[in-house]
C-alpha cells in the first residue's frame, strides 16, 4: 500500500486537543494543513474543534462498534457492488456504510434482483447508479428466508470467489 503521507487518514475521534497534540508529527500536519481552513469555515463546530475529522457520524459508529466487518457500497457507481471491509476504518462521504452483520443479508443485496429494484427508483449521475439508501435499500422486499444460513452460506462463497478473482487480476 502507499504509504505517503498524503494518503494518510488522520483522526482524532473527539479527542481533547490536549490529547491529540501528544501526537506531535501528525498535530503538526493537522496544524498546517487543516487549521487555516477550519478557521475560515462558518461551521462552529469544525472552527472549534479544528484537529477532529470533520464529519464524524458517532451513530454510525456506535452501530458498527461490534462488527469485525461491515458492508459498503458507493454511492455513484457503473456497476452496483457491495463489499465487506473491516470495520475501523474512516468512512468517505460517497460510501454507504450498512450495519448488517449477516452474510444473507449481503447475498440479497448483492442479488440481480437488487440491482434491478435499485436501477428502477435511484436516480443517476450521467450514466451511472447514484445509489441511495431511501430508495432502494429501504423500499427493497428483502425475501422472506426460512433458512438464512444456506443463503448466509451462498453469500460468503460469492464474496469469498469474486475477492480471489480481483486478487488475481
Amino acid at each position: 500500500p502507499d504509504q505517503s503521507p498524503s494518503r494518510w487518514v488522520i483522526n482524532f475521534f473527539d479527542w481533547a486537543l490536549a490529547k491529540a497534540e501528544t501526537y506531535a508529527e501528525p498535530m503538526a500536519i493537522v496544524r498546517e494543513k487543516v487549521y487555516p481552513v477550519r478557521a475560515a469555515v462558518n461551521r462552529d463546530a469544525h472552527r472549534k474543534y479544528w484537529w477532529h475529522y470533520g464529519d464524524k457520524r458517532p451513530a454510525l459508529y456506535e452501530v458498527i462498534a461490534s462488527f469485525d466487518r461491515v458492508l459498503v457500497c458507493p454511492q455513484t457507481t457503473k456497476h452496483l457492488s457491495f463489499v465487506y471491509v473491516p470495520n475501523g476504518w474512516v468512512y468517505a462521504h460517497k460510501t454507504i456504510v450498512f450495519a448488517l452483520a449477516g452474510a444473507h443479508e449481503y447475498a440479497s443485496l448483492q442479488s440481480s434482483f437488487q440491482e434491478a429494484w435499485a436501477r428502477k427508483y435511484c436516480s443517476t449521475l450521467e450514466t451511472r447508479l447514484s445509489y441511495t439508501p431511501s430508495t432502494a435499500f429501504e423500499t427493497f422486499p428483502f425475501p422472506v428466508v426460512n433458512n438464512s444460513e444456506m443463503l448466509g452460506q451462498v453469500g460468503e462463497r460469492y464474496h469469498t470467489h469474486r475477492q480471489q478473482i480481483m486478487l488475481n487480476r
